[in-house]
């Protein structure tokens, strides 16, 4: 799984990290650990297993039959597990079950395993419906703040034209003669253009700084998603590829993928930091691994050449087909048997045409 932990290893020429830097900084460090040894079992349950083996051993003497149908029989094979899963009591009941978890044995209960279950079963249900009611409620928050958002710009549009009107409406007036011929006027004109101009600067001020913090709440959204979206791919890198689990394992297949793709087909390095698509991974690391296959493929038919063969000095002979041969035995044969071996030309050359 991915770390919400990032840390920058590089970045591109435009300042920003690189998208497989992104990634390379989500890969879990931990080493993912061997499968343990087969658990040994006791002393006890294998002094049954031994006296059942030699009770199995008195009724295959007695009836062949028997044995053959009880040895198929296992808890095992009816509980469809493996066979050091099972663990059985002192009188060869079932006991329990073996199961790993985070790299360690332990013996579970038949009813443990059942309550597990169902308590698992009803989380995941719970965690589907909480899933789908999230994306739901982000469908819905996101419609709303799209709506939102248009209203802002409306709101925009409104106000520019709000003052492109009280301009228009004050454009026609010969402020300085006015201010000689009427000064009252003119004084109650200032101020009516004033007090409108800055009502107007105003709402356009509030409309602006809202539209800036929709911005910041879009971009914020946005790389959110951006980062979940590269935690996801990160997922399935480690999925496709467990021993990448180590960041320094992964960087170093992230190297020797660069410089393949960028030999074989000129990519450019910025080109690969900017793959985020795990798919398009797989598809370098598959063309890396064939073109190095036919190379040591090439490598060894060019270090073993292949013996080369004489002609044959001898008179060859031109092989007959089966029409042929049976044509030739039918001239050939005479008696009773000529009959059937023109009617096994004729079939075969019937078979030809059709």
């Amino acid at each position: 799984m991915a770390t919400d932990n990032m840390t920058t290893t590089s970045t591109s020429t435009d300042g920003s990290v690189s998208a497989i830097d992104q990634i390379s900084a989500l890969i879990n460090p931990e080493e993912i650990k061997e499968e343990d040894e087969r658990v040994p079992q006791s002393e006890d349950n294998e002094d049954a297993d031994e006296a059942e083996e030699s009770d199995g051993d008195d009724v295959e003497e007695s009836d062949d039959s028997t044995d053959e149908d009880d040895s198929e029989v296992t808890w095992a094979s009816t509980l469809g597990i493996d066979e050091k899963n099972v663990v059985l009591d002192e009188k060869g009941n079932l006991a329990g079950v073996n199961i790993k978890v985070d790299g360690k044995v332990s013996t579970v209960e038949f009813k443990d395993l059942i309550a597990g279950f169902q308590s698992n079963k009803s989380n995941t249900n719970k965690s589907k419906a909480l899933a789908d009611e999230r994306r739901e409620f982000e469908a819905i928050r996101r419609q709303v703040a799209q709506e939102y958002a248009k209203k802002v710009e409306t709101a925009e549009r409104l106000t520019e034209h709000l003052k492109s009107s009280l301009m228009a409406d004050y454009s026609g007036i010969d402020w300085n003669r006015l201010r000689v011929e009427n000064p009252g006027e003119y004084a109650a004109a200032v101020q009516d253009y004033n007090l409108k101009s800055a009502e107007i600067d105003k709402m356009m001020s509030m409309v602006i700084e809202e539209k800036h913090i929709i911005n910041n709440e879009q971009t914020v959204e946005r790389q959110q998603v951006y980062q979940e979206y590269l935690r996801g791919q990160a997922d399935k890198i480690i999925e496709n590829n467990p021993t990448w689990a180590k960041p320094e394992v992964f960087k170093k297949a992230a190297k020797q993928m660069q410089e393949f793709i960028e030999e074989s087909y000129g990519f450019t390095q910025q080109e690969f930091d900017n793959i985020q698509d795990a798919r398009l991974l797989e598809i370098v690391k598959d063309a890396m691994a064939y073109r190095n296959g036919t190379k040591i493929a090439k490598t060894k038919m060019e270090a073993k050449p292949l013996p080369k063969f004489q002609k044959s000095v001898g008179k060859t002979t031109k092989s007959q087909s089966t029409l042929e041969k049976l044509t030739n035995k039918a001239k050939s044969t005479s008696g009773y048997a000529k009959r059937g071996a023109e009617t096994d030309a004729v079939a075969e050359l019937l078979s030809g045409i059709y």
